[in-house]
Protein backbone atom coordinates (compact mmCIF):
# COMPACT_ATOMS: atom_id res chain seq x y z
CA UNK A 1 0.00 0.00 0.00
CA UNK A 2 2.91 2.43 0.94
CA UNK A 3 4.49 2.17 -2.84
CA UNK A 4 1.35 3.13 -4.36
CA UNK A 5 1.20 6.74 -2.24
CA UNK A 6 1.07 10.29 -3.62
CA UNK A 7 4.71 11.33 -1.77
CA UNK A 8 2.62 14.00 0.71
CA UNK A 9 1.04 10.95 2.14
CA UNK A 10 4.36 8.73 1.76
CA UNK A 11 5.76 11.68 3.77
CA UNK A 12 2.37 12.54 6.20
CA UNK A 13 2.87 8.64 7.23
CA UNK A 14 6.55 7.89 7.20
CA UNK A 15 7.15 7.86 10.82
CA UNK A 16 4.38 5.59 11.54
CA UNK A 17 5.16 3.05 8.93
CA UNK A 18 9.45 2.98 9.40
CA UNK A 19 9.11 -0.15 10.96
CA UNK A 20 7.51 -1.75 7.98
CA UNK A 21 9.21 0.03 5.06
CA UNK A 22 12.63 -0.19 5.89
CA UNK A 23 12.96 -3.75 6.35
CA UNK A 24 11.33 -6.47 3.87
CA UNK A 25 8.04 -8.57 5.60
CA UNK A 26 10.17 -11.64 6.25
CA UNK A 27 12.45 -10.09 8.54
CA UNK A 28 10.23 -7.68 10.47
CA UNK A 29 8.34 -11.21 11.25
CA UNK A 30 11.91 -13.21 11.49
CA UNK A 31 12.33 -10.35 14.78
CA UNK A 32 9.55 -11.20 16.42
CA UNK A 33 8.98 -13.38 19.73
CA UNK A 34 6.05 -15.20 19.94
CA UNK A 35 5.26 -13.52 22.76
CA UNK A 36 5.40 -10.01 21.36
CA UNK A 37 2.66 -11.14 18.36
CA UNK A 38 -0.58 -10.19 20.08
CA UNK A 39 0.35 -6.81 21.35
CA UNK A 40 2.22 -6.16 17.87
CA UNK A 41 -1.04 -7.21 15.83
CA UNK A 42 -3.11 -4.83 18.06
CA UNK A 43 -0.87 -2.21 16.87
CA UNK A 44 -1.26 -3.45 13.19
CA UNK A 45 -4.88 -2.78 13.68
CA UNK A 46 -4.37 0.69 14.91
CA UNK A 47 -2.11 1.64 11.58
CA UNK A 48 -4.80 0.04 9.63
CA UNK A 49 -7.62 1.73 11.22
CA UNK A 50 -5.80 5.31 10.57
CA UNK A 51 -4.74 4.27 7.44
CA UNK A 52 -8.25 3.47 6.14
CA UNK A 53 -10.05 6.14 7.52
CA UNK A 54 -7.68 8.75 6.01
CA UNK A 55 -6.49 7.24 2.30
CA UNK A 56 -10.58 5.79 1.45
CA UNK A 57 -11.61 9.01 0.18
CA UNK A 58 -8.63 9.12 -2.55
CA UNK A 59 -7.75 6.19 -3.18
CA UNK A 60 -10.80 3.75 -3.06
CA UNK A 61 -11.25 3.19 -6.43
CA UNK A 62 -7.29 1.91 -6.45
CA UNK A 63 -7.13 -2.25 -6.81
CA UNK A 64 -4.26 -2.04 -4.03
CA UNK A 65 -6.27 -0.16 -1.86
CA UNK A 66 -9.51 -2.68 -2.00
CA UNK A 67 -7.05 -5.51 -0.95
CA UNK A 68 -5.72 -3.40 1.60
CA UNK A 69 -9.27 -2.62 2.84
CA UNK A 70 -10.39 -6.44 2.84
CA UNK A 71 -7.67 -7.38 5.31
CA UNK A 72 -8.57 -4.47 7.48
CA UNK A 73 -12.35 -5.51 7.26
CA UNK A 74 -11.58 -9.45 7.55
CA UNK A 75 -8.74 -9.33 10.56
CA UNK A 76 -10.10 -6.18 12.37
CA UNK A 77 -12.99 -4.60 13.76
CA UNK A 78 -13.91 -1.35 15.68
CA UNK A 79 -15.98 -2.03 19.07
CA UNK A 80 -16.85 1.40 21.10
CA UNK A 81 -14.49 3.71 18.86
CA UNK A 82 -11.15 1.02 19.81
CA UNK A 83 -10.21 -1.50 16.97
CA UNK A 84 -9.95 -4.96 17.87
CA UNK A 85 -7.98 -7.95 16.66
CA UNK A 86 -10.56 -10.76 15.39
CA UNK A 87 -10.83 -13.83 17.31
CA UNK A 88 -9.27 -16.95 15.13
CA UNK A 89 -12.84 -18.44 15.47
CA UNK A 90 -14.41 -15.21 13.82
CA UNK A 91 -12.02 -16.17 10.35
CA UNK A 92 -13.16 -17.84 7.33
CA UNK A 93 -11.40 -20.18 4.98
CA UNK A 94 -12.93 -17.35 2.42
CA UNK A 95 -10.13 -14.57 3.74
CA UNK A 96 -7.53 -13.26 1.62
CA UNK A 97 -4.50 -15.68 1.98
CA UNK A 98 -2.15 -13.24 -0.79
CA UNK A 99 -2.11 -10.41 -1.61
CA UNK A 100 -0.54 -12.33 -5.05
CA UNK A 101 -3.73 -14.20 -5.57
CA UNK A 102 -7.00 -12.11 -4.21
CA UNK A 103 -8.91 -15.60 -5.17
CA UNK A 104 -7.11 -18.13 -3.32
CA UNK A 105 -8.26 -19.53 -0.38
CA UNK A 106 -7.69 -22.27 2.35
CA UNK A 107 -9.22 -25.19 3.02
CA UNK A 108 -8.24 -28.50 5.73
CA UNK A 109 -9.24 -32.40 4.37
CA UNK A 110 -7.91 -34.51 7.04
CA UNK A 111 -4.60 -33.89 8.04
CA UNK A 112 -3.70 -31.75 4.71
CA UNK A 113 -4.33 -28.29 4.38
CA UNK A 114 -3.82 -26.46 1.04
CA UNK A 115 -4.35 -22.63 0.12
CA UNK A 116 -5.47 -21.58 -3.53
CA UNK A 117 -7.36 -23.41 -6.20
CA UNK A 118 -8.98 -26.16 -7.15
CA UNK A 119 -9.11 -28.67 -9.87
CA UNK A 120 -11.74 -30.86 -10.87
CA UNK A 121 -10.65 -33.16 -13.91
CA UNK A 122 -13.43 -35.70 -15.68
CA UNK A 123 -12.33 -38.76 -17.76
CA UNK A 124 -13.69 -41.36 -19.88
CA UNK A 125 -13.15 -44.88 -18.30
CA UNK A 126 -15.02 -47.45 -20.25
CA UNK A 127 -13.01 -50.23 -20.24
CA UNK A 128 -14.09 -51.54 -23.91
CA UNK A 129 -12.70 -47.93 -24.85
CA UNK A 130 -9.07 -48.56 -26.66
CA UNK A 131 -9.08 -44.71 -25.90
CA UNK A 132 -9.67 -42.65 -23.27
CA UNK A 133 -10.05 -39.10 -23.15
CA UNK A 134 -9.93 -35.94 -20.45
CA UNK A 135 -13.49 -34.49 -21.31
CA UNK A 136 -14.27 -31.72 -18.70
CA UNK A 137 -12.10 -29.52 -16.27
CA UNK A 138 -13.22 -27.64 -13.72
CA UNK A 139 -11.00 -24.65 -11.43
CA UNK A 140 -12.95 -23.43 -8.33
CA UNK A 141 -12.01 -22.00 -4.95
CA UNK A 142 -10.22 -24.97 -2.59
CA UNK A 143 -12.91 -24.02 -0.43
CA UNK A 144 -16.15 -24.80 -2.88
CA UNK A 145 -17.24 -28.24 -1.82
CA UNK A 146 -16.37 -31.35 -4.23
CA UNK A 147 -20.29 -31.96 -4.53
CA UNK A 148 -21.34 -28.75 -5.05
CA UNK A 149 -18.96 -28.51 -8.17
CA UNK A 150 -20.42 -31.33 -9.59
CA UNK A 151 -24.14 -30.07 -9.09
CA UNK A 152 -23.04 -27.06 -11.33
CA UNK A 153 -21.15 -29.60 -13.85
CA UNK A 154 -23.62 -32.69 -14.01
CA UNK A 155 -25.74 -31.17 -17.22
CA UNK A 156 -22.28 -29.96 -19.22
CA UNK A 157 -21.14 -33.29 -18.49
CA UNK A 158 -24.28 -34.87 -19.56
CA UNK A 159 -23.99 -32.33 -23.14
CA UNK A 160 -20.20 -33.28 -23.84
CA UNK A 161 -20.80 -37.52 -23.40
CA UNK A 162 -24.24 -37.91 -24.65
CA UNK A 163 -24.35 -41.90 -23.86
CA UNK A 164 -23.26 -41.15 -20.21
CA UNK A 165 -24.52 -43.90 -18.05
CA UNK A 166 -22.04 -44.53 -14.92
CA UNK A 167 -19.97 -41.45 -13.59
CA UNK A 168 -17.89 -43.13 -10.47
CA UNK A 169 -16.54 -40.29 -7.92
CA UNK A 170 -15.16 -40.31 -4.26
CA UNK A 171 -17.27 -39.95 -1.35
CA UNK A 172 -17.10 -36.12 -1.61
CA UNK A 173 -19.31 -35.91 -4.55
CA UNK A 174 -22.80 -36.75 -3.05
CA UNK A 175 -25.53 -34.93 -2.37
CA UNK A 176 -29.14 -34.64 -2.25
CA UNK A 177 -29.63 -32.24 -4.95
CA UNK A 178 -27.00 -34.20 -7.14
CA UNK A 179 -29.28 -37.48 -6.47
CA UNK A 180 -32.18 -35.62 -8.00
CA UNK A 181 -30.06 -34.65 -10.76
CA UNK A 182 -28.57 -37.59 -11.19
CA UNK A 183 -31.69 -39.26 -11.07
CA UNK A 184 -33.70 -37.09 -14.05
CA UNK A 185 -30.51 -37.57 -16.72
CA UNK A 186 -30.84 -41.55 -15.77
CA UNK A 187 -27.15 -41.27 -14.72
CA UNK A 188 -26.00 -44.07 -12.16
CA UNK A 189 -23.65 -42.58 -9.34
CA UNK A 190 -21.10 -44.86 -7.99
CA UNK A 191 -19.11 -43.77 -5.06
CA UNK A 192 -15.98 -45.73 -4.08
CA UNK A 193 -16.22 -44.20 -0.28
CA UNK A 194 -18.81 -42.73 1.57
CA UNK A 195 -18.48 -39.68 3.81
CA UNK A 196 -19.32 -40.49 7.32
CA UNK A 197 -19.15 -42.87 9.97
CA UNK A 198 -20.29 -46.91 8.49
CA UNK A 199 -23.73 -47.71 10.11
CA UNK A 200 -22.79 -50.91 12.38
CA UNK A 201 -26.53 -52.22 10.57
CA UNK A 202 -26.95 -52.01 7.04
CA UNK A 203 -30.59 -51.02 5.98
CA UNK A 204 -31.60 -51.44 2.38
CA UNK A 205 -33.91 -49.40 0.53
CA UNK A 206 -35.42 -50.96 -2.62
CA UNK A 207 -37.81 -49.72 -4.87
CA UNK A 208 -40.84 -52.49 -6.08
CA UNK A 209 -42.86 -50.20 -7.62
CA UNK A 210 -43.66 -46.41 -8.09
CA UNK A 211 -44.28 -45.00 -4.85
CA UNK A 212 -43.52 -48.47 -3.35
CA UNK A 213 -40.38 -49.25 -1.45
CA UNK A 214 -39.39 -52.51 0.55
CA UNK A 215 -36.89 -51.95 3.12
CA UNK A 216 -34.56 -54.75 4.66
CA UNK A 217 -32.09 -55.45 7.24
CA UNK A 218 -29.62 -58.47 8.16
CA UNK A 219 -32.31 -60.35 9.43
CA UNK A 220 -35.66 -59.49 7.49
CA UNK A 221 -37.75 -57.37 4.38
CA UNK A 222 -41.08 -55.27 4.83
CA UNK A 223 -42.98 -53.30 2.68
CA UNK A 224 -43.23 -49.64 3.28
CA UNK A 225 -46.55 -47.84 4.12
CA UNK A 226 -46.76 -43.99 2.81
CA UNK A 227 -47.43 -41.29 5.65
CA UNK A 228 -48.22 -37.71 5.27
CA UNK A 229 -44.84 -36.62 3.74
CA UNK A 230 -42.85 -39.70 4.56
CA UNK A 231 -42.65 -43.56 3.90
CA UNK A 232 -42.28 -46.15 6.69
CA UNK A 233 -41.52 -49.88 7.28
CA UNK A 234 -42.62 -51.83 10.35
CA UNK A 235 -40.56 -54.48 11.68
CA UNK A 236 -41.01 -57.53 13.65
CA UNK A 237 -40.46 -56.94 17.34
CA UNK A 238 -40.25 -60.41 17.76
CA UNK A 239 -37.76 -60.77 15.30
CA UNK A 240 -35.74 -57.90 16.54
CA UNK A 241 -36.10 -59.17 20.00
CA UNK A 242 -33.45 -62.35 19.10
CA UNK A 243 -31.52 -60.37 16.65
CA UNK A 244 -27.52 -59.57 17.50
CA UNK A 245 -27.86 -55.86 15.73
CA UNK A 246 -30.90 -55.34 17.78
CA UNK A 247 -29.08 -52.41 20.54
CA UNK A 248 -27.33 -50.83 17.35
CA UNK A 249 -30.04 -51.15 15.00
CA UNK A 250 -31.36 -47.06 13.64
CA UNK A 251 -34.81 -48.66 14.20
CA UNK A 252 -34.23 -48.92 18.13
CA UNK A 253 -35.61 -45.41 18.61
CA UNK A 254 -38.71 -45.51 16.93
CA UNK A 255 -39.79 -48.75 18.29
CA UNK A 256 -38.66 -51.03 15.17
CA UNK A 257 -40.10 -48.72 12.43
CA UNK A 258 -37.86 -46.91 10.40
CA UNK A 259 -38.70 -43.56 8.54
CA UNK A 260 -37.36 -42.46 5.37
CA UNK A 261 -37.71 -39.91 2.78
CA UNK A 262 -37.41 -40.13 -1.11
CA UNK A 263 -34.16 -38.29 -0.71
CA UNK A 264 -32.79 -40.34 1.73
CA UNK A 265 -33.92 -43.81 -0.77
CA UNK A 266 -31.64 -41.79 -3.49
CA UNK A 267 -29.05 -41.29 -1.04
CA UNK A 268 -29.04 -44.92 0.56
CA UNK A 269 -29.42 -46.32 -3.31
CA UNK A 270 -26.29 -44.27 -4.27
CA UNK A 271 -24.47 -45.69 -1.43
CA UNK A 272 -24.89 -49.33 -2.44
CA UNK A 273 -24.32 -48.87 -6.25
CA UNK A 274 -20.87 -49.87 -6.43
CA UNK A 275 -22.35 -53.24 -4.38
CA UNK A 276 -23.78 -54.15 -7.90
CA UNK A 277 -21.11 -53.83 -10.29
CA UNK A 278 -18.60 -56.48 -11.24
CA UNK A 279 -14.58 -56.45 -9.65
CA UNK A 280 -13.55 -55.05 -12.59
CA UNK A 281 -15.82 -52.00 -12.57
CA UNK A 282 -15.80 -50.97 -8.96
CA UNK A 283 -11.80 -50.06 -9.75
CA UNK A 284 -12.13 -47.70 -12.19
CA UNK A 285 -12.54 -44.29 -10.90
CA UNK A 286 -8.47 -44.45 -9.18
CA UNK A 287 -7.15 -44.63 -12.77
CA UNK A 288 -7.93 -40.47 -12.64
CA UNK A 289 -5.63 -40.52 -9.57
CA UNK A 290 -2.86 -40.99 -12.50
CA UNK A 291 -4.41 -38.38 -14.81
CA UNK A 292 -3.96 -36.05 -11.50
CA UNK A 293 -0.42 -36.72 -11.03
CA UNK A 294 -0.22 -35.61 -14.62
CA UNK A 295 -1.63 -32.43 -14.50
CA UNK A 296 0.82 -31.91 -11.16
CA UNK A 297 4.02 -32.91 -12.94
CA UNK A 298 4.80 -29.01 -13.84
CA UNK A 299 4.52 -28.31 -9.75
CA UNK A 300 8.12 -26.82 -8.01
CA UNK A 301 9.77 -28.57 -5.68
CA UNK A 302 7.49 -27.38 -2.71
CA UNK A 303 4.66 -29.33 -4.43
CA UNK A 304 3.19 -25.79 -5.38
CA UNK A 305 1.56 -24.50 -8.64
CA UNK A 306 4.11 -22.04 -10.53
CA UNK A 307 0.91 -19.55 -11.51
CA UNK A 308 -0.89 -17.39 -9.46
CA UNK A 309 -5.06 -16.55 -9.73
CA UNK A 310 -7.85 -18.26 -11.02
CA UNK A 311 -7.68 -17.45 -14.75
CA UNK A 312 -3.96 -18.70 -15.05
CA UNK A 313 -4.71 -21.90 -12.80
CA UNK A 314 -7.70 -22.45 -15.32
CA UNK A 315 -5.11 -21.96 -18.01
CA UNK A 316 -2.44 -24.15 -16.45
CA UNK A 317 -5.43 -27.14 -16.41
CA UNK A 318 -6.62 -26.64 -19.73
CA UNK A 319 -3.21 -27.09 -21.09
CA UNK A 320 -2.45 -29.73 -19.19
CA UNK A 321 -5.65 -31.30 -20.53
CA UNK A 322 -4.87 -30.79 -24.28
CA UNK A 323 -1.64 -32.17 -24.14
CA UNK A 324 -2.62 -35.71 -22.15
CA UNK A 325 -5.24 -35.94 -24.63
CA UNK A 326 -2.67 -35.03 -27.27
CA UNK A 327 -0.33 -37.61 -26.24
CA UNK A 328 -3.06 -40.23 -25.47
CA UNK A 329 -4.01 -39.77 -28.95
CA UNK A 330 -0.44 -40.23 -30.48
CA UNK A 331 -0.03 -43.40 -28.64
CA UNK A 332 -3.33 -44.42 -29.92
CA UNK A 333 -2.19 -43.63 -33.30
CA UNK A 334 1.06 -45.13 -33.02
CA UNK A 335 -0.27 -48.63 -32.46
CA UNK A 336 -2.76 -48.86 -34.88
CA UNK A 337 -1.00 -48.92 -38.56
CA UNK A 338 -4.53 -48.40 -40.41
CA UNK A 339 -4.34 -45.24 -38.80
CA UNK A 340 -0.88 -43.95 -39.85
CA UNK A 341 -2.62 -41.10 -42.08
CA UNK A 342 -4.20 -39.42 -39.07
CA UNK A 343 -1.26 -39.44 -37.37
CA UNK A 344 0.51 -37.19 -39.74
CA UNK A 345 -2.40 -34.98 -40.31
CA UNK A 346 -2.20 -34.75 -36.39
CA UNK A 347 1.49 -33.72 -36.39
CA UNK A 348 0.48 -30.81 -39.22
CA UNK A 349 -2.93 -29.85 -37.13
CA UNK A 350 0.04 -29.29 -33.38
CA UNK A 351 2.25 -27.28 -35.34
CA UNK A 352 -0.41 -25.51 -36.35
CA UNK A 353 -2.26 -25.02 -33.10
CA UNK A 354 0.46 -24.04 -31.36
CA UNK A 355 2.22 -21.94 -34.16
CA UNK A 356 -0.86 -20.03 -33.67
CA UNK A 357 -1.13 -20.32 -29.86
CA UNK A 358 2.44 -18.50 -29.87
CA UNK A 359 1.84 -15.68 -31.77
CA UNK A 360 -1.20 -15.15 -29.65
CA UNK A 361 0.52 -15.25 -26.68
CA UNK A 362 3.03 -12.85 -27.92
CA UNK A 363 0.46 -10.23 -28.95
CA UNK A 364 -1.50 -10.79 -24.94
CA UNK A 365 2.15 -10.06 -23.75
CA UNK A 366 2.95 -6.46 -24.79
CA UNK A 367 -0.53 -5.84 -23.79
CA UNK A 368 -0.18 -7.25 -20.41
CA UNK A 369 3.25 -5.26 -20.07
CA UNK A 370 1.19 -2.53 -21.13
CA UNK A 371 -1.46 -2.51 -18.37
CA UNK A 372 1.35 -3.13 -15.81
CA UNK A 373 3.10 -0.44 -17.26
CA UNK A 374 -0.22 1.89 -16.75
CA UNK A 375 -1.22 0.36 -13.31
CA UNK A 376 2.12 0.77 -11.75
CA UNK A 377 3.19 4.71 -12.72
CA UNK A 378 0.06 5.99 -13.13
CA UNK A 379 -2.35 4.11 -10.99
CA UNK A 380 -5.55 3.78 -13.50
CA UNK A 381 -8.54 2.69 -11.11
CA UNK A 382 -10.24 -0.64 -12.37
CA UNK A 383 -12.67 0.37 -14.64
CA UNK A 384 -9.83 2.29 -16.98
CA UNK A 385 -8.04 -1.03 -17.18
CA UNK A 386 -10.48 -2.71 -18.74
CA UNK A 387 -10.86 0.21 -21.23
CA UNK A 388 -7.72 -0.38 -22.34
CA UNK A 389 -7.97 -3.81 -22.57
CA UNK A 390 -10.96 -3.74 -24.74
CA UNK A 391 -8.86 -0.92 -27.29
CA UNK A 392 -5.83 -2.73 -27.76
CA UNK A 393 -7.62 -6.19 -28.16
CA UNK A 394 -7.50 -5.74 -32.03
CA UNK A 395 -5.71 -8.48 -32.92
Amino acid sequence: MYRVLKEEDKERFKDRLSDYTKQTSGQYIYQLERAEIPQELEKLGQIYHKLYEALREGYGEIEIFRIFERVYQEHFTVVENKVAVKKNEELHSGILQSPDDIAATYRKKGEKTGKGQSVNVTETANPENELNLVTAIAVEPNNTEDSDIMNDRIETLKEKTPDLKELHTDGAYGSEDNDRKFEELRITHIQTAVRGRKSKVDITIEKTTEGEYEVSCPRQKVKTEKTRIRHKACFDKGCCDGCSFAGDCPTLIQKRVYYFTREQYLANKRKGNINTLPLERKKLRPNVEATIKEFMKPFNHKGKLRVRGKFKTMMHACSMGISINFGRIHRYLTVNPNLCGLLGQMKVGNCLFFKNLFQVGQKLRNIFRFVFFMVKFCQLPNFEIKCCLVALWGF
